[in-house]
């Protein structure tokens, strides 16, 4: 199994070069502290784009819009699983 484990791109996700990998970890701070929302749909759609099969998702303390309304992790839904002090494993 190949996984690929990656953080901290604040904003700049679409700059990265990310190798293909059965598994996708994203441990946060894919924001600059979460004030666009726009920033965040585009995560999402970048997710989407990515070829691995599973992506699991941690929100770090840069995501503030995610954790001040629990509805608002269903914008990630191109997580295959989002981890957060709600859902863990």
């Amino acid at each position: 199994m190949k996984i690929v484990i990656l953080g901290d791109t604040h904003e700049q996700h679409r700059k990265v070069s990310v190798p293909p990998s059965d598994l996708l970890i994203f441990t946060g701070d894919f924001t600059i502290m979460s004030k666009r929302l726009s920033m965040i749909l585009d995560f999402n759609a970048w997710l989407g784009e990515l070829p691995h099969l599973c992506k699991l998702v941690v929100p770090g303390n840069h995501e503030f819009f995610l954790e001040a309304d629990a509805s608002r992790r269903a914008l990630l839904s191109n997580a295959t699983v989002l981890l957060d002090e709600e859902n863990h494993l």
